[in-house]
């Protein structure tokens, strides 16, 4: 029998598809802790938060969101890309956009959060001329369109109820992003918004069963939110 006292921690993760009988046991008979990985939408914001509280300086938001963007969501490969920006900028207290691209190399000609942004402030000229960029960099159809639906229910919050409104549905690496629905958020009407949650339904099942192709879709998808722009003077 082991000593009284003695524990024995274990760091693991659990393959994936793994039927193991050695892993099941352990669920059983040992007291474990789950540390799921850091979501994507979560990251930029921890980022921001360990720049000022490790090294007192500012990452501004679309710095951090290039960041994850380009080195993914490792917490070791962001906390050492973070190190070398903080060592670069000096006594500067903010940390860019340029500063990214100068120490970190290759940034995305376009992301993800970027162009959600651009739906947000209805810059739909904009977001159709990026968007065969996002696709050919491996974005899908169904995957713009899921973040598109996030990205208006958000607006649809501070339509209805303010800013802070959003910011208590938001998880706390989430709520930096208020302050940036909040000024989209004039650009939209409650109606608008629930139309526009109606095209992207039905946009979502045309790309599930039609034979269009994720750019053909997502195309018409934009061109169809552009014509919602009459029912604001309508309305």
């Amino acid at each position: 029998a082991p000593p009284p006292g003695l524990a024995l921690i274990l760091s693991a993760a659990i393959p994936a598809g793994s039927k193991a009988k050695f892993y099941s046991d352990l669920q059983k008979h040992a007291r474990s802790v789950e540390f799921a990985a850091i979501e994507a939408l979560d990251a930029p914001g921890w980022l921001m938060e360990r720049a000022s509280a490790v090294h007192g300086l500012e990452l501004q938001t679309e710095a951090a969101r290039a960041l994850v963007a380009a080195l993914g969501t490792s917490l070791g490969v962001l906390i050492s890309e973070l190190e070398k920006l903080a060592a670069f900028v000096q006594e500067r207290r903010a940390i860019t956009l340029e500063d990214v691209r100068a120490v970190s190399g290759s940034i995305p000609r376009a992301d993800r959060w970027q162009w959600f942004d651009l739906v947000g402030e209805r810059r739909l000229e904009e977001a159709l001329r990026q968007l065969p960029v996002l696709l050919d960099s491996g974005e899908s159809g169904v995957g713009l369109v899921m973040g598109m639906t996030s990205q208006l229910l958000r607006v649809a919050l501070v339509c209805a109820g303010g800013q802070g409104a959003l910011e208590k549905e938001l998880k706390p690496y989430q709520r930096w992003l208020a302050r940036r629905i909040a000024p989209q958020a004039r650009r939209w009407t409650l109606p608008e918004v629930e139309a526009a949650l109606h095209e992207l339904l039905r946009t979502d099942r045309l790309l599930k069963s039609a034979s269009l192709t994720d750019r053909q879709a997502m195309e018409e998808l934009l061109l169809r939110l552009q014509m919602l722009a009459p029912l604001r003077g309508a309305a």
